[in-house]
């Protein structure tokens, strides 16, 4: 009853979903911390403000960009105007590989996931309803391609902050281990290639099938399939080669 007042409460509201997820973590991290005797109260000043200044540029970041995708959404209507550019010149089907593609860019030049989904979400639902020409309030089952186009945004977005050499994880997992960020990064690429291959198969898969029930079932299974047969070669040829 508890868990189902506080999804009713926070429902549609994402930073409030995020302030309370952010300070159930801190508290447990904190409690363990404490508990195991790894930190003491009067270290704690220190790891807060060790936290903040490694975390304070994404934070900043994330805020402005869901600033300016609800300026984009809602003052510009950039979804209406995109929309309007690609009606009769892109196909609906490549919708979710175009998005993809752009959420990918975007992640990377700025090493941002979080703020890419403040920025592409919401342009992207305005920009579905005007492409389709659809009156508003509507409902899923008039976008079949709306979970694909989320989907390829989130994807998008997700590959470009592993590849990003600016992106807030690679600089931690870098620092954390004494490896230069660039070539951490850089280390990704022969695996994230073939993924993403893959995946841009996926989506315009998900783009031509994505309003059959029947196909969207199999292509899950489908792409996992091809990931896990990607890594397995990869992995076989690592070890024929004698590592």
């Amino acid at each position: 009853m508890l868990f189902r007042s506080i999804g009713m409460i926070c429902a549609g509201k994402t930073f409030l979903v995020l302030l309370i997820s952010a300070s159930v973590a801190l508290a447990a991290s904190v409690g363990i911390s404490l508990h195991k005797k790894m930190i003491t109260l009067g270290q704690m000043p220190r790891v807060v403000y060790e936290g903040i200044e490694l975390m304070y540029s994404s934070i900043i970041m994330v805020a402005l960009a869901s600033i300016l995708g609800s300026f984009l959404r809602v003052e510009l209507q950039t979804g209406s105007y995109i929309a309007s550019l690609l009606l009769g010149i892109a196909p609906l089907y490549l919708i979710p590989v175009m998005l993809f593609m752009v959420s990918l860019i975007i992640t990377l030049m700025t090493g941002s996931a979080w703020g890419t989904f403040s920025l592409l979400i919401p342009i992207t639902t305005q920009m579905l309803i005007s492409f389709l020409q659809l009156e508003v309030p509507v409902t899923l089952s008039q976008i079949p391609i709306l979970f694909p186009s989320l989907g390829a945004v989130l994807s998008g977005a997700a590959c470009g902050n592993h590849i990003s050499p600016i992106a807030d994880t690679t600089v931690m997992t870098a620092t954390s281990t004494g490896t230069n960020p660039l070539k951490h990064a850089r280390s990704h690429f022969e695996y994230v290639i073939p993924v993403l291959m893959a995946t841009v198969i996926a989506f315009v898969a998900a783009g031509i099938w994505c309003d059959k029930g029947i196909a969207q079932a199999l292509l899950a299974p489908l792409g996992a399939g091809c990931i896990i047969m990607v890594l397995s070669f990869m992995t076989l040829n690592y070890f024929k080669k004698g590592h």
